[in-house]
Parts: structure tokens; C-alpha cells; sequence
């Protein structure tokens, strides 16, 4: 009996490493503001509303798993909308930073944080 209390206190400690959130920052080099901001991956969607000319936005995300980041938003007139890009993994051993052009353009970028 004590063996599986240890044995779930075990994996009841691993599994919140694992619950650690992942940073992640979206900056908007455009001139125009970014509206209706959603970043979305595996296992999460999170609104950013509306990030101004040469603002940055921080949050933190809780992806299940491997995962790259979908961006969307409007700006002006013009709705984009990026597919999943770059890699980060749950846990919060990753820094994911977005950076969307002044043409328009998204990058995505998953730093690894722990070495």
C-alpha cells in the first residue's frame, strides 16, 4: 500500500512540472493595430484583443503536448491569418515570442529556456 501512495505522489509531482505555463509575447511592428488578436495551438485559444503600433503583448499559454502557434487578426480592412508555426512543447521549458512585420507577416519562435 505505501508503495502506491509513493507511486501516485510520484506521478501526481511529475504531472505538475508538466502544468508549468509557457510564456509567450506578441509584438506588432506594423503601424496599424493589430485587431482581434487569437494565438491558438494544441490544446488552447487565447484572445489578445487589440495590440497597438510597436506594443508587446505578454501572456502565458498551457499547450497539451508538442505544439506550434496559429496567429490570427485584422488590421484595417484585412484579415490574417497564419496556419501553426515554429515548436514549443507543454511544460514551460519554452519562451514563445511572435513578431508580425510591417508588411504584415507573422514569425513564430519557441526558445528552449532550460538547458
Amino acid at each position: 500500500m505505501r508503495h502506491l501512495l509513493l507511486l501516485g505522489a510520484a506521478l501526481f509531482g511529475s504531472a505538475s512540472c508538466n502544468g508549468r505555463a509557457t510564456p509567450v509575447a506578441v509584438t506588432n511592428h506594423s503601424a496599424k493595430a493589430l485587431e482581434q488578436v487569437v494565438i491558438a495551438g494544441s490544446g488552447f485559444q487565447q484572445s489578445l484583443g487589440t495590440i497597438d503600433p510597436g506594443a508587446t503583448i505578454r501572456t502565458e499559454i498551457r499547450p497539451r503536448g508538442e505544439s506550434g502557434l496559429a496567429v490570427s487578426f485584422n488590421s484595417g480592412a484585412r484579415r490574417v491569418s497564419v496556419p501553426p508555426q515554429g515548436y514549443f512543447e507543454a511544460g514551460g521549458e519554452y519562451a514563445v515570442t511572435v513578431v508580425v512585420t510591417p508588411n504584415l507577416e507573422v514569425a513564430v519562435d519557441g526558445d528552449l529556456r532550460i538547458y
